[in-house]
């Protein structure tokens, strides 16, 4: 079932080498605006932090602008992202899934049928109902229609007799009242 070409593990860096430590520090909401006496990052002592910004330039120059496309690891442009999704890619030094997209690609390549939490659920599947919490929505932030529809098309395919879905919404990527 699985693929060659996909694995949810993240390869070694090609050139960070192996045993030695990293430090990858997120200055998350840090940003820069003209110093003045009311900027507390311009008043604050920060005597090495202009270094450790120009060593991290390349990484910054992969992120910025990108929480929402795919070259953060998203499904598509029209993924909305948040400031995890940056940190999660910012320091790596290139595209890898993440979130949605892993799940599209264990879905797509069967991956996520072959993992020893789904082989135990599977011995009920002859006698028991398989109960599915699901948070329910099509906006992408949180969670996807399509993938409860391939996990439930997938399921079924390999063995699942009864399937019950129990549905959570909590209006975060769609509007209030469109899940009623």
């Amino acid at each position: 079932m699985g693929s060659p070409e996909f694995s949810s593990k993240l390869a070694d860096h090609p050139r960070l080498p192996k045993r030695k430590t990293v430090a990858v520090v997120i200055l998350d909401g840090w940003g820069e605006a003209n110093p003045d006496q009311y900027n507390c990052i311009h008043v604050a002592d920060t005597m090495s932090l202009p270094a450790t910004i120009c060593w991290c330039s390349r990484e910054m120059e992969i992120a910025e602008g990108s929480w929402y496309s795919g070259r953060v690891g998203l499904p598509t442009d029209d993924d909305m992202g948040n400031s995890e999704v940056g940190h999660n890619a910012l320091g790596a030094g290139r595209i890898y899934a993440q979130g949605a997209k892993l799940v599209d690609l264990a879905l797509a390549f069967g991956e996520i049928y072959e993992g020893e939490g789904f082989k135990y659920i599977k011995e009920c599947f002859e006698k028991g109902t398989l109960h599915l919490i699901w948070l329910l929505s099509d906006g992408g932030v949180r969670s996807r229609l399509d993938q409860l529809l391939l996990l439930l098309e997938g399921a079924g395919e390999h063995g699942a007799k009864r399937i019950r879905v129990h549905i959570l919404s909590d209006g975060r990527d769609d509007l209030d009242g469109s899940s009623v």
